[in-house]
């Protein structure tokens, strides 16, 4: 999956700006912080058919935010989305975390 109407792909690590619905537009920072195939699998994200990827925003950074996962279906990411720099995965879901 790439962001919306760019050649660039969606990283685990990414550093993104995420723009609400509400709040006048406002944009807030985020990472990426699952991706199915680049992170190990988690039983939250991924489970039968479903897969998701995640993004954590820094000023609520224990409400990870989800949007499924269909590369071969949905070329891009929500044009809400966009890609700000590479980053490093540190913050990162693991196999172990448990989602809501």
């Amino acid at each position: 999956m790439y962001y919306f109407d760019t050649d660039t792909d969606v990283r685990l690590g990414d550093k993104i700006t995420y723009r609400r619905l509400l709040f006048n537009w406002k944009k807030d920072l985020g990472t990426v912080v699952y991706v199915p195939g680049q992170s190990p699998i988690n039983q939250s994200m991924e489970y039968g058919d479903v897969k998701e990827w995640a993004f954590i925003l820094d000023n609520d950074p224990n409400s990870p935010l989800s949007a499924g996962y269909f590369p071969q279906e949905e070329k891009y990411v929500s044009k809400r989305i966009q890609f700000l720099s590479r980053g490093n995965a540190i913050n990162s879901i693991s196999e172990d975390d448990e989602l809501l």
